[in-house]
């Protein structure tokens, strides 16, 4: 056995016997500070900590070399080290390999337990919203099984992040990456709740996260206050919107599927009509709902969709956004000042891109007829379509 062998080997049984010996991982990072001399950031998501170890002063993203550590798709944690990408050695990606393998082993066990006992409570709940619980027997075992005694006043309330899916790509993360903040965009509403003494049951989906609240005095206390500081939370340390629709409470929790959908519309709804980053509660969309309804196939094809209609059709065909730029334009009230700064644009590259929308639709915007009449045609394409 040749002496990088040896070297490695006893690295790897060091690591496992300080692992066993004190069940856990501080003295592995130390050790592994001792090897790879060098410093480096162990970001331990399995308990929302980190560990520095040396000086984190030159450590950045860019210049630094990332080993991630996942387990059945989740990322358990990542450990930053100050060695450039071009100069880390087979022998260091080993030793950080085996890091990884021996953190997973000593997490394993909390982790699946953990997971498990999530997916029973997620699912009891999703059951419980779409109308899956076939009796007050059923709901009863399932629910003490979670430890739970869920009540009747409920009311349904969708947390739906806005772009998501197209924000992740705008921003060329990694998938994990995207994923741990939403982990804690989520986390945060729950502890912001939990502190409040709001009592909620939650499913989260991939993009959206429903609650279902007991609809009582702390609910009543503290939503309008605690929604609004969580939205503007969310812009300010990640970047991201919600949109949040809210259903009507219900007195039966066999009625919870009707609050449900009604917080599902009021996200569809409010996102087409209102726009994004928006408070909904669906009692205060029923017109829309209504005017959703009676929509049929030949207003869609009629005269007052046409402009619309020429302006997806010229975006297909050359590649072009303008149809994004007019619903950008119509959300900031028809303002070219607002619309060039929400899109970070001068303020004649607005001023193009509208005379250029209005020659595509044929179509002039300069009175409050065309106006009304577009921005209408507009919201019910949205509406039918989720453009």
């Amino acid at each position: 056995m040749n002496e990088d062998m040896m070297k490695e080997l006893e690295s790897l049984k060091k690591i496992i016997r300080l692992a066993i010996e004190g069940n856990s991982i501080d003295q592995v990072m130390e050790y592994l500070h001792e090897i790879l001399n060098c410093d480096f950031i162990f970001y331990n998501y399995v308990q929302n900590n980190r560990i520095v170890m040396g000086s984190e002063e030159n450590l950045t993203d860019s210049d630094c070399f990332e080993y991630e550590i996942g387990l059945s798709n989740e990322l358990l944690g990542k450990i930053l080290v100050n060695i450039s990408k071009e100069n880390i050695t087979d022998f260091q990606k080993k030793v950080l390999g085996y890091v990884a393998d021996v953190f997973t082993l000593i997490n394993r066990e909390k982790f699946s337990v953990e997971r498990v006992e999530k997916d029973l409570k997620q699912e009891l709940i999703l059951d419980i919203c779409t109308g899956n619980i076939k009796s007050r027997e059923e709901l009863n075992i399932r629910s003490k099984l979670n430890g739970w005694e869920i009540k009747d006043n409920l009311v349904v309330i969708i947390f739906d992040l806005d772009e998501y899916k197209k924000k992740t790509v705008d921003l060329k993360e990694s998938s994990r990456k995207i994923e741990v903040v939403k982990e804690k965009m989520f986390r945060a509403l729950k502890n912001n709740f939990l502190d409040a003494g709001m009592t909620f049951y939650n499913y989260q989906n991939s993009d959206s996260i429903i609650f279902l609240f007991e609809f009582d005095n702390n609910y009543l206390h503290n939503k309008d206050r605690l929604f609004k500081k969580m939205m503007q939370e969310s812009l300010d340390d990640f970047g991201f919107t919600y949109t949040v629709g809210i259903g009507r409470v219900v007195n039966n929790i066999f009625d919870a599927p009707i609050s449900y959908t009604e917080a599902r519309e009021a996200v569809k709804i409010g996102r087409s009509m209102l726009g994004l980053g928006m408070i909904h509660e669906y009692k205060d969309l029923e017109l829309f709902s209504l005017l959703n309804s009676a929509v049929n196939k030949d207003i869609l094809a009629g005269e007052l969709m046409r402009p619309i209609r020429k302006l997806i059709e010229y975006d297909k065909e050359n590649e072009t956004e303008y149809y994004v730029f007019l619903k950008e334009l119509i959300n900031a009230n028809w303002s070219l000042t607002r619309a060039s700064e929400n899109n970070y644009i001068h303020y004649n590259t607005a001023k193009y891109r509208l005379k250029k929308t209005e020659e595509i639709m044929e179509l002039q915007v300069d009175t409050a007829n065309s106006r009304f009449k577009l921005e209408l045609a507009l919201r019910l394409y949205e509406l039918k379509n989720m453009v």
